[in-house]
């Protein structure tokens, strides 16, 4: 299959991720640099120490002539010269304190390793907000960039309705600072891309140009899995206690200071006759101060002072290394539910622009403006969510210098936002063409709606008409399929890209829906995960995987391995997708008492619940306890609209006013976080009456 997707070849398949740049700290971050230099030179002190330590060599050489009276009208003179030669060995504190200074530099050593080890951890840190800092000033940028692209036309028609008395001028000042703002804000992304580049090329070593293309990131904390008990400026602290455990152990008869000398000397003097002599000494030597016992007290008071400062400096470390660790989970679990409202806030801002475009082709009035506001209103919402995202990356950052693993559940950039802000294309059905349409979407269902579309060959062959059909029957999710004759054509990529861009326009948003049970084996799962990254540089909003794990061979005997293969396969495909994961499977998987954590676990940020059934009292009732099941994972609902399938499993007989019945009785049981509903298949739900 891979060779089928030749024209889909994506840069991202060459883009620098997070690990590459990580992986260049340790040779190129300027801290890392000078800290290994400082653990060079403590190895080498402790190489002079062990040196330097026991035994000894002396020695010593003389010569010299006398003249000496020896009568009073004589004199005698002769010569001597000699040598000595001799080993020491220190004794008591003289060897207490060679040791001493050895395990001083041993411990040095071990400091200063850890020392390179919290320069890395630091640079580390340092690497990764800048890392996330930087795809969050590149997201304003282009945020900023799709506000302002109608600016000089919201300008111009502000401009004529104030003059025609239509719109306050305190109104139309206040709609002139959204862009004022807009680009304000534009100009600051731009510096601190241009800042942040800087100090990537710093830690890393590449230049701003080599940094190109960066992987978006996706930073995410495992809160299940246990964090490492110690953080290395807890083992630093450590490691100053055992220095002073090893030092007072070291110490050993302080103040008395003693060698033990082995010598051999050798002289020779010439006068009458040459005289020689040998001697071969051995002896020990001493010295101790009067006050040896105010010393050693005084020696023992400063060990015991030293010892309890460290051990109290350790205990504080420990006490500050918790407290940390609870504030980064607080502020982690405080982020991700922050997280989620700003993305329905952001959602239902967008939802909010297409409403107000749609508006705008059938009524008269004050609609512009109002859409306008709209806008700037999605713009705000839009800034509000990539400021959140960017505050939980950095938590997951916070709790991983904590010991928390990074996982590689994937936490997308919520890119593609860009694209609510931007105006669908000035040719526009006519209003008659519309009406219908609009009428249709503002007597809509009371929960978002979706629909799989498995057989997408009309959708790409007219962008435009699908687009209007899926608003026309208030669809506002597609999950897009592809068969094997599209993923043989040349020009799919640019027919899926159109098809994303006016999707993307009018509020629409398609996610790419896979689906084949066989792709859950070890021998095909290579081709789903090819597919999914010669798949990445499209914008699609989603990825939802429909492997159907009750049509794997062997279910139901091998539940338990076709389960883990299931999970597995989505644990991989969320690892190389760019987009957020769904996955939809039967509801008979809500009985698994872990299910809502196996499938965080493998990536899924969405389950989609497939409750094949008309009865309404049973939908509601796979409702609840989807809800108690998924704990907090975001869910939707999916029911059939297929003919082929009896009037109990399918809407197809009942129509389109049942399923809108339903869908009020979803959000008076739900409220405002009532799940989607979504539809098998879109043809079939647009066929109901």
């Amino acid at each position: 299959m891979p060779a089928l997707f030749s024209g889909l070849a994506s840069p991202v398949a060459c883009a620098l991720g997070l690990t590459e740049l990580e992986q260049r700290l340790a040779a190129h971050a300027p801290s890392v640099a000078f800290q290994q230099q400082e653990t060079r030179i403590a190895q080498s002190r402790l190489t002079q120490r062990q040196a330097e330590s026991g035994w000894r060599l002396f020695g010593s050489v003389s010569g010299g002539r006398t003249h000496e009276i020896a009568t009073a009208d004589s004199t005698r003179s002769y010569s001597n010269h000699g040598y000595t030669v001799g080993a020491s060995y220190p004794l008591l504190g003289s060897r207490s304190q060679q040791r001493l200074r050895e395990v001083e530099a041993q411990q040095e050593t071990v400091a200063a390793g850890a020392r390179a080890a919290l320069a890395l951890d630091d640079a580390r840190t340092r690497l990764r907000r800048a890392y996330v800092a930087l795809w969050q000033a590149r997201e304003q940028k282009r945020l900023a960039e799709a506000f302002l692209s109608d600016a000089v036309q919201a300008r111009q028609v502000l401009g004529e309705r104030q003059k025609a008395g239509l719109v306050l001028p305190s109104d139309a000042q206040t709609a002139q600072s959204w862009y004022t703002l807009a680009e304000n804000r534009r100009q600051a992304a731009l510096r601190s891309e241009q800042v942040l580049l800087a100090e990537l090329s710093l830690l890393t070593g590449l230049s701003p140009s080599g940094l190109e293309p960066l992987e978006p990131p996706r930073l995410a904390a495992d809160l299940k899995r246990p964090a490492n008990s110690e953080t290395t400026a807890t083992a630093l602290a450590r490691l100053g206690l055992e220095a002073e455990q090893a030092r007072i152990r070291a110490q050993k008869a302080p103040g008395i200071e003693a060698a033990l000398t082995v010598s051999v000397s050798n002289s020779r003097e010439s006068w009458a006759s040459d005289q020689t002599g040998r001697a071969v000494q051995a002896g020990i030597n001493f010295s101790l101060p009067f006050e040896l016992g105010r010393l050693r007290s005084a020696v023992a008071e400063e060990s015991a002072a030293r010892l309890e400062q460290a051990r109290l400096g350790y205990d504080l470390a420990r006490q500050q290394s918790t407290q940390g660790r609870s504030e980064a989970e607080a502020a982690y679990v405080s982020a991700l539910a922050d997280t989620e409202y700003a993305r329905e806030q952001e959602a239902a801002a967008a939802r909010a622009v297409t409403e107000r475009r749609l508006r705008r082709a059938l009524i008269a009035g004050d609609v512009q403006e109002q859409l306008y506001r709209a806008r700037f209103n999605y713009y705000q919402a839009a800034q509000q969510r990539l400021e959140q995202w960017a505050r939980l990356q950095n938590a997951a950052v916070d709790l991983a210098r904590f010991g928390y693993p990074l996982v590689p559940t994937p936490l997308p950039l919520p890119d593609r936002m860009a694209s609510t802000l931007q105006e669908a294309p000035a040719a526009a059905p006519s209003l008659a063409a519309r009406t219908q349409p609009v009428a249709q979407t503002a007597a809509g269902l009371a929960v978002t709606s979706g629909a799989y579309l498995w057989n997408s060959h009309s959708t790409l062959a007219d962008p435009d008409a699908a687009v209007m059909a899926w608003q026309a029957a208030g669809i506002s999710r597609i999950l897009l399929g592809l068969d094997g004759s599209q993923l043989a054509e040349a020009e799919l990529p640019v027919r899926l890209q159109a098809l994303l861009d006016t999707a993307h326009a009018r509020g629409v948003k398609v996610s790419l829906l896979l689906g084949d049970a066989d792709w859950m084996t070890l021998q095909e799962r290579p081709r789903l995960l090819a597919l999914i990254r010669q798949l990445a540089p499209l914008p699609f909003d989603g990825l939802n995987l429909d492997l159907e794990v009750e049509q794997s061979k062997g279910w139901p005997e091998e539940h338990a391995a076709l389960r883990q293969a299931w999970l597995d396969t989505l644990r991989a495909a969320a690892a190389v997708s760019p987009w957020p994961l769904a996955a939809t499977f039967h509801h008979r998987h809500l009985d698994s008492p872990d299910l809502a954590d196996a499938l965080r676990a493998a990536g899924v940020q969405e389950a989609c619940v497939m409750i094949f059934s008309s009865r309404r009292a049973t939908v509601l009732a796979t409702e609840r306890k989807a809800f108690q099941s998924l704990a907090a994972l975001p869910y939707s609902l999916v029911v059939s609209a297929e003919p082929a399938l009896p009037v109990s499993e399918s809407f197809a007989t009942l129509g389109r006013q049942q399923i809108a019945t339903l869908a009020q009785a979803l959000l008076r049981q739900r409220g405002a976080a009532a799940p989607a509903l979504y539809f098998q298949t879109w043809q079939d739900y647009q066929g109901l009456k």
